[in-house]
C-alpha cells in the first residue's frame, strides 16, 4: 500500500507540474488574477468595477498576482491538494481505527488507498481550477470538524478552536464555490 501511495503522489505531481510554465489553464484564472492585482493596487472589489465573485477571491488571488504568474497559483493549488490528501488520510484513519482495531493491515491500507485514489482522481482535472481549491478546503474543514467533535467528547476545552477553524475554512470554500454549501450541510449532518 505504501508503494501505491508513492506512485499516486508521483503521478499527481508529474501530471500537475506538466502545466507549470504553460499557458494552458482555466480561462477564469485571468479574471481572478486581475482582481488580485487590483487589490495590490489598493482597489477593493466593487469600488470601481463590478465583480460578480466574492471578495475572498480577490484576497486569495493577490498572492499569485504579487508574483504576476499563474504558476504561483498552480503551486498553491498543488500544495493544498497534497495537504488535503494527507488530511483525508487522517480522517479515514481516525474513522477506520475505531472500526478495525484488531486488523492492523486494514487499519493502514484503507486510508492510504482512499488518499491515493483522491490524488489520482484529482489528477484528471486541470490543476489550476478554482473548484479543486474549494474541494480541498472542504476536506480540510471536515478534518477540523471531526477533530473538534473528538475533543468535545474528551471534554477538552480546545474543541471550540477546531470548530471555529472548520467554520472559517468552510466559509472560505463556500464563498469561492457557493454550490458546495449543500456538501457542507450534509457534512454537518454526517
Amino acid at each position: 500500500m505504501f508503494l501505491i501511495s508513492i506512485i499516486s503522489i508521483i503521478f499527481y505531481l508529474i501530471k500537475s507540474l506538466s502545466f507549470y510554465g504553460s499557458y494552458s489553464y482555466c480561462c477564469d484564472i485571468d479574471q481572478f488574477m486581475y482582481s488580485g492585482s487590483r487589490l495590490l493596487n489598493g482597489e477593493l472589489a466593487w469600488t470601481r468595477e463590478f465583480d460578480d465573485k466574492s471578495p475572498v477571491l480577490q484576497f486569495i488571488f493577490s498572492i499569485p498576482a504579487l508574483f504576476n504568474s499563474v504558476n504561483a497559483w498552480l503551486l498553491i493549488n498543488i500544495s493544498l491538494t497534497l495537504f488535503s490528501s494527507y488530511y483525508l488520510f487522517l480522517i479515514v484513519n481516525s474513522l477506520n481505527s475505531e472500526v478495525s482495531k484488531n486488523n492492523k493491515k486494514l487499519l493502514i491500507s484503507i486510508p492510504i488507498f482512499i488518499s491515493s485514489f483522491y490524488l489520482i482522481l484529482i489528477s484528471f482535472f486541470e490543476p489550476t481550477q478554482i473548484a479543486i481549491f474549494s474541494v480541498n478546503l472542504l476536506i480540510i474543514s471536515l478534518y477540523y470538524l471531526i477533530k473538534g467533535h473528538d475533543k468535545l467528547i474528551e471534554r477538552n476545552n480546545i474543541w471550540i478552536i477546531y470548530i471555529i477553524l472548520a467554520a472559517i475554512i468552510a466559509s472560505i470554500s463556500i464563498s469561492v464555490r457557493p454550490y458546495l454549501l449543500i456538501a457542507f450541510l450534509f457534512k454537518g449532518l454526517w
